[in-house]
């Protein structure tokens, strides 16, 4: 069990570094989204646990959408509709479910190990939702009402993106604190077992 854990901790930790990684030139995502996602399917598959089936089929098509997306930018095809604005946000909206769900599980992870990344990883899953609704909602006023809150939006990308390094670095560490709660054959198992 704790080698399955260990695997799911570690294609999270990638996979939320993917999310986090955002490399732009001329509009064109060197480092896109879709991966991470993959990375997440990757997990959940993995993972096996039952109560992870449900977020399976939304990670699916999170990671379609946002290889669609991916490949929009790179044929530079626009996506200024206002129809293509509310999908977002409903993309937006089934990202923070996803996110939620997975990070819940890393800290049910961290709780049932008495890992020292526990807090931390509940405070950055804290910090993340509400900078993602916080920016939802900054989103849907600005369709309804064609205003933009440029400041609102630039501290919750901000504090965003902190907290999810943050999620980054405790998971990491959760990661090795697992390998280390292991007998040294199902550690090195662990390490050795392929990563896609």
């Amino acid at each position: 069990m704790r080698q399955k854990q260990y695997q799911f901790i570690s294609h999270l930790s990638w996979g939320f570094l993917l999310l986090l990684l955002n490399v732009n030139i001329s509009g064109f995502d060197l480092v896109p989204e879709w991966p991470g996602y993959v990375l997440f399917l990757i997990a959940i598959n993995r993972y096996g646990e039952e109560k992870m089936k449900h977020v399976r089929l939304l990670t699916i098509v999170l990671t379609v959408v946002s290889f669609a997306g991916w490949v929009m930018g790179l044929l530079h095809m626009s996506n200024s509709f206002e129809m293509l604005e509310m999908l977002e946000i409903a993309v937006d909206v089934a990202n923070v479910y996803l996110l939620y769900q997975i990070l819940e599980e890393a800290i049910e992870i961290s709780e049932h190990h008495n890992s020292s990344q526990t807090k931390n990883l509940i405070n950055c899953h804290r910090v993340n939702i509400l900078c993602e609704v916080l920016l939802i909602l900054s989103d849907l006023i600005g369709i309804f009402t064609k205003t933009s809150f440029p400041l609102i939006i630039s501290l919750c990308v901000s504090a965003g993106s902190i907290a999810s390094m943050l999620n980054v670095r405790a998971m990491t560490i959760l990661e090795t604190e697992l390998l280390q709660t292991m007998n040294s054959e199902d550690a090195r198992t662990a390490r050795e077992t392929p990563f896609f």
